[in-house]
């Protein structure tokens, strides 16, 4: 008889042999083994590196650390979710993966807000790890800047505006303001601080003087955005004869 079946093995990783010993019914002994056979039962180990993830900023890095580049199938997608998702058409193939090329960024082609990138890495022998990374912060818009009013069309012995400021997904440290009757913000040497709400006024010289509110926020470190009113404030403290 020629006796025909299947042997599997698919318990430990490793290179095995297997071998084969037919005896006939005469007593003949014939040894035999196949090939090298690589069985592979461990899914790649995936490492996210964040960098700096506490910080918000215009753009996010992230390294990814990979133990097996053999013919990887790799995918992934920035999400707002931090629980695993259906791979579908949205993710991305990352087909240039390797060692010198192993981080991806987030950036301004994302709304801001708090992202998590999921990865999906799946080997030759179709083991697949999947892995969601801390989060990461984006903010790339600057801060909402408001003044009550923003402008004046009478003169007034004292001018005023409350302004407030606020960011989304991130901090303002600091709050500044100066009246000025120049247009250009780098004539403006002269800052007061003051907090969101504040109503802010001037009463001493006659003039049409504009409103500057200069914000300090966590993106990147430190931003300074600087923002003027849309028309003058127009003070008058002159005398009538």
């Amino acid at each position: 008889t020629n006796p025909v079946g299947e042997i599997t093995k698919n318990d430990v990783t490793g290179n095995y042999y297997l071998w084969f010993k037919v005896i006939d019914n005469a007593s003949n002994e014939t040894i035999i083994r196949t090939s090298l056979l690589s069985l592979d039962k461990d899914a790649p180990v995936v490492n996210i590196i964040n960098i700096a993830t506490v910080i918000p900023k215009t753009s996010q890095q992230s390294v990814i650390d990979i133990n097996d580049v053999s013919n990887l199938n790799i995918k992934y997608i920035w999400s707002t979710s931090n629980t695993e998702l259906p791979i579908n058409g949205e993710w991305t193939s990352w087909n240039d993966y390797s060692i010198n090329n192993n981080s991806l960024i987030l950036d301004s082609d994302y709304e801001d807000g708090i992202y998590y990138l999921h990865l999906l890495a799946i080997d030759e022998a179709g083991n697949e790890t999947y892995s969601i990374s801390n989060s990461y912060t984006l903010v790339n818009s600057k801060p909402t800047i408001t003044m009550n009013p923003a402008t004046t069309l009478d003169y007034a012995l004292e001018i005023n505006s409350t302004v407030t400021a606020s960011i989304n997904n991130a901090t303002i440290t600091n709050l500044y303001y100066a009246w000025s009757t120049s247009t250009n913000e780098n004539d403006v040497t002269t800052w007061e601080m003051f907090n969101s709400g504040d109503t802010l006024s001037k009463n001493d010289t006659t003039g049409n003087y504009y409103l500057y509110i200069k914000t300090i926020d966590n993106v990147d470190g430190g931003r300074t955005t600087i923002k003027r009113s849309t028309g003058t404030f127009n003070l008058d403290k002159t005398n009538v004869n």
